[in-house]
């Protein structure tokens, strides 16, 4: 579950806990995320491994997106690019929407300016670049808020 939030019970949570199938919280799903941090978007990778979108800080790392291990640790393995928005922001703000054949949508923004883009990811977290990036129809942060799989493999946004 995540969100924008620092407490769950009354116990320290950060924006981003795991449940057991009774409700309770799941204390072997531990991420480290900084206090500022705001999930927007979990998704489950075909692999188990969860990819969390947002406002994301984890100490040093400020990212949009990471993956994250069965322990809620940080999964060096998954390393995306570093974006810069048209009028000079670097991204921050995302949501995100999984393929079927694993790769990853990203709609990015920047808190600071803005802009707004849409992207797509290799499962392992490399910039596709089979797909053109799309600048966002307001270059608002929240153009770009929604989206699902239609059964043609085509996306609607």
């Amino acid at each position: 579950m995540g969100g924008n939030f620092s407490l769950l019970n009354g116990q320290l949570a950060n924006s981003l806990v795991r449940l057991n199938a009774n409700g309770t919280r799941d204390t072997s799903f531990a991420p480290a995320l900084s206090s500022y941090s705001n999930v927007r978007t979990l998704l489950l990778q075909p692999d188990g491994k969860v990819l969390a979108t947002g406002v994301l800080g984890f100490g040093a790392i400020n990212t949009g997106i990471v993956r994250l291990t069965a322990t809620g640790s940080v999964d060096t393995g998954f390393t995306a690019p570093a974006f810069t928005l048209d009028n000079g922001g670097t991204f921050f703000d995302t949501n995100a929407l999984l393929q079927p054949d694993g790769k990853i949508i990203l709609s990015i923004s920047s808190a600071a300016n803005g802009a707004a883009k849409l992207v797509r990811l290799q499962p392992n977290g490399a910039q596709d670049t089979s797909f053109a990036m799309v600048n966002g129809p307001d270059d608002s942060p929240e153009a770009i808020d929604h989206g699902r799989w239609q059964p043609t493999d085509r996306r609607q946004l």
